[in-house]
């Protein structure tokens, strides 16, 4: 029992030092000796746990993105009114990045990178908007909203929510804004981008 946590101990500290440095360097930057270092490990110690970088690297991928792709999935399948719907992605969606402000940027740089291996660890085989697309098109159907094909109002949302993130550095720089007005802004986009999704799909009754 005890060498069974010392085991588990050892490979969090892994995963812990490799996901901060997969997310600073990526993994053209990363190196297993530093991970090795940042853990408090040798590297024979580290490979006995993860036998290449690869390996690890799709380990901290899948650890990553199970907490996000997932949850935003199984609400757009839930059984939420479209409104509600849309207005708890939004929430749900936006806190997701608040908590993990790297996010954006590591995917977007490591799909460019890796399009390939990236994949491979997203966590997509069972990912489904068969649901969240029937609302959609019943409520245009219906006349409750404007044209639209489900699968753009997804980019839309994600686009609103993840746009400043990426772009923060040039945006603070461009509108001559420091960190804290730049963090006071964000905290208001949840509502702004809700109210911006609402007026601009539903028709006024």
């Amino acid at each position: 029992m005890v060498q069974l946590d010392k085991q588990h101990s050892t490979e969090e500290k892994i995963l812990n030092a490799a996901r901060q440095i997969f997310i600073d360097r990526g993994m053209d930057g990363a190196r297993m000796q530093d991970i090795a270092d940042a853990a408090g490990i040798n590297k024979a110690m580290l490979h006995y746990y993860f036998r290449s970088k690869e390996k690890l690297y799709g380990t901290i991928v899948q650890h990553i993105m199970s907490n996000a792709l997932p949850a935003m999935f199984d609400l757009l399948e839930s059984d939420l009114k479209l409104k509600d719907k849309l207005k708890q992605f939004i929430i749900n969606y936006l806190a997701l990045i608040r908590a993990n402000p790297f996010l954006p940027l590591f995917i977007l740089n490591e799909m460019n990178r890796h399009p390939d291996k990236f994949v491979k660890w997203l966590p997509i085989k069972n990912l489904k908007i068969s649901r969240f697309s029937d609302q959609v098109n019943e409520a245009v159907s219906l006349k409750l909203i404007r044209p639209i094909e489900p699968k753009v109002l997804i980019m839309n949302m994600a686009s609103m929510i993840v746009f400043p993130f990426i772009a923060r550095p040039m945006m603070c720089v461009v509108l001559k804004m420091d960190k804290k007005y730049f963090d006071q802004l964000l905290s208001q986009r949840e509502e702004q981008i809700i109210d911006f999704v609402i007026s601009a799909i539903y028709y006024k009754n």
